[in-house]
């Protein structure tokens, strides 16, 4: 649309005549799927936190909206369905959405904090970003979090000397072996009844975890999106560390897409299935990609909306399709 006006040019979509053209694909896409997408169900599993009560209390102090952001795009291009939630999202019966849970930010209503502790002992997989729910909305801190977490947490001061410049992370069910720059704000972590499960180069504890009921918490002492970011993202260690607990929490994806740097979508409805693609990468392209589905019917005919009829073919439940790149988006549509 027309410029904002609180945007120069450079940093309008509207000054862009590229983006005419995408939105003009995107929809020409849309277009064969509009009803699945429009009345069909989004398969959705994991949730990233966006927490307006640490904006409101940390003001400057710790700004995560773009760690979120990068938490969400990791988890996309793995092909793990996810979705962003607020606050109000952190009552019983919304939280039976989800099986795994990334959450930042400093301060939480305790309320909200009981609901997520009920969701993880029902089974649920609660993945801390540093810091996350240190103090309540009073700004007081909240020992519940301690328990949750099995470690406590507080921000670094001028006595913690010890060097963070490097993590490191032995081989465990919830992180591949490696070592990486974590990215901050970094906080402090002090286990109680949790397992350390990555250090620092300097001692300090870099990850925490514990059984927590059915299910388990995770707590980061740094911000997992922007660690993702700094340590090769789509194509680094970061991709691995940062999904390996997720998957092997969900178990296989329905869908899986051998495009590393993309977003997928999966939407169902009695008409077929439609699979929204989507490149994040930005670079030339291969020719054509192999996308895998698990299926919830018998399979007719798998068509591009771009493209038309696709060749696929049977491998045990699954189908796998042989896509062509999507330029910058595609819909693939399974009936």
């Amino acid at each position: 649309g027309p410029i904002d006006r609180w945007a120069e040019g450079s940093n309008a979509w509207s000054e862009n005549r590229g983006e005419y053209y995408n939105v003009m694909v995107a929809a020409h896409a849309i277009g064969p799927a509009d009803t699945i997408l429009a009345h069909g169900k989004r398969e959705i599993r994991t949730g990233v936190l966006y927490n307006r009560s640490h904006e409101i209390w940390q003001g400057g102090t710790g700004r995560l909206n773009h760690d979120w952001m990068w938490t969400t795009f990791g988890l996309k291009a793995a092909q793990i369905p996810c979705e962003v939630m607020i606050e109000e999202d952190l009552n019983p019966e919304t939280l039976k959405r989800y099986q795994v849970i990334y959450a930042g930010g400093f301060n939480l209503e305790r309320h909200h904090l009981l609901a997520l502790r009920d969701w993880v002992q029902a089974g649920g997989l609660l993945v801390g970003h540093g810091g996350f729910a240190m103090r309540d909305t009073a700004n007081d801190l909240m020992a519940d979090t301690t328990e949750l977490f099995g470690a406590s947490q507080r921000l670094p001061s001028g006595n913690d000397t010890a060097p963070r410049e490097s993590a490191t992370f032995p081989a465990s069910p919830y992180f591949p072996e490696g070592t990486l720059k974590p990215v901050g704000p970094l906080v402090m972590l002090t286990p109680t009844t949790g397992q350390v499960v990555g250090t620092f180069e300097g001692g300090d504890p870099a990850a925490v975890t514990q059984a927590v009921g059915k299910g388990r918490t995770i707590l980061l002492a740094c911000q997992p999106g922007f660690t993702f970011r700094s340590n090769g993202a789509h194509r680094g260690y970061g991709r691995e560390w940062i999904t390996k607990a997720p998957l092997a929490h969900l178990g296989r994806q329905r869908v899986e897409y051998e495009h590393s740097y993309s977003e997928v979508t999966l939407f169902e409805h009695e008409s077929g299935l439609a699979i929204m693609l989507n490149d994040f990468s930005h670079e030339e392209l291969q020719p054509e990609y192999l996308l895998s589905v698990r299926p919830d019917r018998p399979v007719k005919e798998v068509r591009s909306a771009l493209f038309g009829p696709l060749p696929w073919e049977v491998d045990g439940d699954r189908i796998k399709i042989r896509t062509k790149a999507p330029i910058p988006v595609d819909v693939i549509i399974i009936k």
